[in-house]
């Protein structure tokens, strides 16, 4: 029987799933930390908002159809 326990505990796990556990429980400790601080919490959010001013997921989507999977946009109906 399989077991997900098994496999990500396994010493020949090909993907090393858990090879950064640790410091993403340490990233997680930190982000809770600093959530608990308000104003640096609110700076930080207000800040990670006004940086994404030129992301879109319909952009990033056409880029990656058009650069990687070399694809053209359908046409007709």
């Amino acid at each position: 029987m399989f077991s997900i326990r098994d496999a990500l505990l396994d010493p020949a796990d090909a993907h090393v799933h858990l090879a950064d556990f640790p410091s993403y429980l340490q990233s997680h400790a930190s982000a809770g930390a600093e959530y608990t601080r308000t104003s640096t919490w609110a700076r930080k959010a207000i800040l990670n908002v006004a940086r994404i001013h030129n992301f879109s997921s319909d952009r990033t989507i056409a880029e990656y159809a058009r650069n990687i999977w070399h694809l053209e946009p359908a046409t007709g109906g």
